[in-house]
């Protein structure tokens, strides 16, 4: 009776053994890798940080990104909901960290901006439906912490948009051309900024960034970028 008890216990702890399905990584997750992309266009727009990290989901995605690039490129992120992450590159201390939704091959422009107590994301859509190639586009944003309110003009020709900190306006359809830009005071009038000979071509979209302080002392005192994109 004991031997015949002992052996149906052998017959059914094999037969558990067999039928059970090992997991040999059962410590170890397994990485998925993203297939659908979405294009970001990253700006650090922030006159108090001067270099950032870009961290996606926990995975880097672009590193020392300066507020006086002159050249800005599209990188590649996983489409869906992520987590953006913004790092100092001197001391990797976090400075802004949220959830984004991003859709599959839509691209964005991310500007990065706000003063060192307080940094924001602002994520816009780069896409113009429908675009005519023999003309330029351009968009005005407004990412200077204590400017006034501003008007944006081409020479004599003012685009009659108020713009406050934080604001930006569409992709506005434009006649190629040289144009000399001014940004003046909502409030007084003033001329806050100027510059000569800006060339808008066919084809291409342009963003005016306004950024850094406009009263000093600071070393990033105001000043824009110009971020031209292919239609």
């Amino acid at each position: 009776m004991i031997k015949l008890s002992l052996l149906i216990i052998i017959i059914l702890f094999t037969g558990l053994f067999l039928s059970c399905e090992c997991v040999t990584d059962i410590n170890t997750p397994k990485v998925v890798e993203p297939t659908e992309f979405a294009d970001v266009l990253l700006v650090n727009a922030i006159p108090d940080i001067d270099s950032v990290n870009l961290l996606s989901s926990d995975r880097l995605i672009a590193n020392s990104l300066k507020y006086d690039d002159l050249t800005f490129n599209y990188i590649k992120i996983a489409s869906g909901i992520n987590s953006f992450r913004l790092t100092n590159s001197f001391d990797s201390s976090v400075v802004f960290n949220s959830m984004v939704i991003l859709e599959k091959d839509t691209n964005y422009s991310a500007f990065a901006y706000g003063t060192q107590s307080r940094i924001n994301l602002l994520l816009l859509k780069d896409g113009i439906n429908p675009a005519q190639s023999n003309i330029s586009y351009v968009r005005f944003i407004h990412l200077s912490p204590d400017a006034d309110s501003v008007v944006f003009s081409f020479d004599n020709f003012s685009f009659n948009l108020k713009l406050a900190y934080k604001s930006y306006s569409p992709f506005i359809p434009i006649s190629p051309g040289v144009f000399n830009l001014r940004v003046k005071s909502t409030f007084t009038g003033a001329e806050l900024l100027e510059s000569d000979s800006l060339n808008l071509e066919a084809g291409y979209k342009y963003t005016v960034l306004l950024k850094g302080y406009y009263n000093p002392p600071h070393k990033n005192k105001l000043g824009y970028n110009i971020i031209k994109i292919p239609l």
